[in-house]
């Protein structure tokens, strides 16, 4: 095979199979397309008188593969283009009919058969422009439809699916939220206009008020500007005249157990500061005697009882001298250093020990319920936990512990 053959193989054997470029035609709305022109120019011609050579077998030439054309032939655009066309040629092939048909007539028109023809002309004339008017308003119609038909089909097709229907509920007039919001909106418009109305009644007596001070005030100015600069005696420095009798009376009452508080803590820390001092100054002996015959009066404080489940409240740490002295009115804590703080405050005043069982636990019913009551009733320790159980091992354990024997024999290395 020579250079040139093989070259040539292989370039129609790489270009086998590709597919040429297809040239997109554009349409336009209302122009015949040129391949539908073609197929009805073919319907529409007059088959030929000659025989059809059928027996003769036609031979198809291939040379490359033909663009796919595709058709829809349910296209309504085209559906409705081809019924105009047919019905154009309709009446052009009657046209020509009619004017055939008279010139084959070999009698003379007279006058009277040619007015006729004419007036038949005029309305057939006549009749083809209304045609034509009609088919091209049709066609305005048609293209602006067009658009649309995409939309609709869409929406055509969701119509024809069954649509979900909700049940009618019949609703109270009382119960009807378009009628309560209605209401509801014209309360708040009243409300809101009484509240303007108001607002614009009190700013009136408000600029009224204003407007009174501030003329007082020019009127001041004036008669101070009259009358001239002030001096030194016309200035109040006394600022004690302002005071009234009770709120003297009440500092002076301040005052005095002030200094009777000072006083009397004084002459207790004096006092006590001679005791120790003959304290210190006295012998066992001394002491012995003087604490014969002036015993400590220290009175046992009865032990009250608590109520079941009563919550336990310390009195605190601070300030705790007043209590201590039973000073009632310190100047401190005041009337909390004789307070009872053992007395039972809020849902201890009942007694829980007659509810039921379940009920016997603090804060019953809320997010803070406590699953136990006390320590004395219920031992919660965990017997299953490794450090108590007294196994071997622990029990060794134990035994080294100091004092963990309870030996008490003499011991043998010592001398008797």
């Amino acid at each position: 095979m020579s250079g040139a053959l093989a070259a040539r193989g292989a370039s129609e054997e790489g270009n086998r199979g590709r597919v040429e470029a297809t040239k997109v035609r554009r349409y336009w709305p209302g122009k015949r397309p040129d391949w539908v022109g073609n197929e009805e120019e073919e319907d529409l011609a007059v088959p030929s008188t000659a025989p059809a050579a059928e027996d003769e077998p036609t031979s198809v030439q291939r040379t490359d593969i033909a663009a796919p054309v595709v058709v829809l032939k349910e296209d309504p655009r085209l559906r409705r283009l081809q019924q105009q066309q047919a019905e154009l040629a309709v009446v052009r092939r009657r046209r020509e009919a009619e004017t055939s048909g008279r010139d084959e007539d070999g009698e003379a028109p007279s006058s009277e058969d040619e007015d006729a023809l004419e007036r038949r002309r005029a309305a057939v004339r006549e009749r083809l422009k209304q045609e034509e008017a009609a088919a091209v308003a049709q066609e305005s119609e048609e293209s602006e439809e067009e658009s649309s038909e995409y939309e609709t089909e869409s929406s055509e097709e969701e119509s024809l699916a069954p649509r979900l229907l909700l049940k009618p509920v019949f609703v109270p007039k009382a119960d009807r939220e378009t009628i309560m919001e209605r209401e509801l909106l014209a309360r708040q418009e009243e409300a809101r206009l009484a509240a303007e109305q108001a607002r614009a009644e009190i700013r009136k007596v408000e600029t009224k008020e204003i407007l009174a001070h501030r003329l007082e005030v020019e009127a001041a100015e004036e008669a101070s500007a009259k009358e001239g600069p002030r001096g030194m005696d016309d200035v109040v420095t006394d600022d004690d005249a302002d005071d009234d009798e009770e709120a003297y009376e009440a500092w002076r009452l301040r005052e005095l157990r002030r200094i009777g508080m000072a006083r009397e803590a004084r002459e207790r820390e004096e006092r006590e500061a001679a005791e120790k001092e003959r304290w210190r100054n006295m012998s066992e002996e001394e002491r012995r005697r003087h604490l014969a015959l002036n015993p400590r009066e220290v009175a046992p404080k009865p032990k009250k009882k608590w109520g079941f489940l009563q919550k336990y409240w310390h009195k605190g740490a601070f300030f705790q001298e007043e209590g201590d002295a039973q000073v009632e009115d310190g100047p401190m804590l005041g009337a909390l250093a004789s307070r009872d703080f053992s007395a039972p405050t809020g849902q201890d005043k009942f007694d829980r020990s007659t509810l039921p069982k379940v009920m016997q636990v603090k804060n019953f019913g809320r997010r803070g319920q406590t699953k136990w009551t006390h320590l004395a009733d219920q031992d919660t320790t965990d017997w299953g936990t490794p450090w108590v159980q007294n196994d071997s091992l622990r029990n060794k354990y134990n035994q080294k512990m100091a004092a963990s024997e309870q030996v008490f024999t003499k011991p043998k290395s010592t001398r008797t």
